[in-house]
């Protein structure tokens, strides 16, 4: 009883004490008017198209001068070599062989493509129209394709890059698929 008469007087205290309320409180329900911010437009300036195509990558800094005679260099990407071998008997090898593994998985099989990724860089780094071996009769094109191979070649064009690669490929089979007959053979068989 003492209980519940201590709480009814400590309610009673509580409940006539001055409130801290502000005397006017106003409620709105309008909405803020928006804050508007100029942004100035952004100034894109008109760039030369992209072209599309086999060696329209081109470095701006590096340019081929010879006395009546300037180009851009060229350099073809990984994905345009490919692309270019894919149009040649290389495709059955460049396309990946899929494998099954011991888990029962498949891995697909890019070493080949990667080889000879390397013997075009190595040998032309990528440039359809490189010229090298001078001394020696002459390579040309992406595999350096030397001018020993006359009877092969044909009155085809070496600095095509699709020609060259093909060309490259009838030599790579002449040679018990070896890679022995460029200067920059990642393997020796």
């Amino acid at each position: 009883m003492k209980r519940i008469f201590g709480i009814g007087i400590a309610l009673g205290v509580f409940l006539l004490m001055p409130a801290t309320i502000p005397e006017i409180v106003h409620v709105s329900y309008a909405v803020p008017p928006p804050v508007v911010e100029v942004i100035k437009p952004l100034t894109i300036l008109p760039v030369a198209p992209v072209r599309v195509g086999f060696g329209d990558r081109t470095v701006k800094d590096v340019v081929v001068s010879v006395p009546g005679y300037e180009h851009e260099v060229v350099y073809l990407s990984k994905y345009e070599i490919k692309a270019i071998l894919a149009q040649t008997s290389w495709r059955s090898y460049i396309t990946g062989s899929v494998i099954q593994i011991e888990d029962g998985s498949w891995i697909q099989d890019h070493s080949m493509f990667e080889q000879i990724y390397r013997i075009v860089m190595c040998e032309s780094t990528g440039r359809p129209d490189a010229v090298g071996d001078v001394e020696m009769g002459g390579s040309y094109g992406l595999f350096q394709i030397n001018m020993v191979w006359h009877q092969l070649i044909g009155g085809r064009d070496l600095f095509d890059p699709i020609e060259n690669a093909q060309i490259a490929y009838e030599i790579w089979k002449l040679s018990d698929h070896s890679f022995k007959r460029w200067s920059c053979h990642p393997t020796q068989g």
